[in-house]
């Protein structure tokens, strides 16, 4: 008789990185990453846990609010860019986004440095 070895799969979720593993890896203060949680910017996928390529969305996130991008210009960016020519141009010129949004928010610095 032949003895099926049973293994468990492979966790997925496995490589996920913690709020303060994807702060350091996108140079992002913990301070920023609480802002953009709170603007649905940047959000955990599973039991508080990111993505692994969330690492590059959250650095290109930590330059904009390092250059003094409000959430309101940057969520406009966030849904709009998909609709210009070039979405993938980074960084993008402020000025195609600046009138974002008539509120008033607190700028963040989401450099880690």
């Amino acid at each position: 008789m032949i003895k099926q070895i049973i293994s468990k799969p492979p966790n997925p979720y496995a490589g996920y990185l913690t709020a303060s593993e994807l702060c350091e890896r996108a140079e992002l203060r913990p301070s920023a990453l609480e802002r953009l949680a709170s603007a649905q910017l940047l959000l955990p996928d599973r039991d508080g846990k990111y993505r692994p390529k969330l690492v590059g969305w959250a650095a290109k996130l930590a330059y904009l609010l390092a250059e003094g991008w409000s959430l309101a210009e940057i969520r406009t960016w966030a849904k709009g860019r998909w609709s210009t020519p070039n979405p993938r141009q980074f960084p993008p010129d402020r000025k195609d986004w600046s009138d974002a949004g008539n509120e008033k928010e607190e700028k963040v610095k989401g450099d880690g440095k």
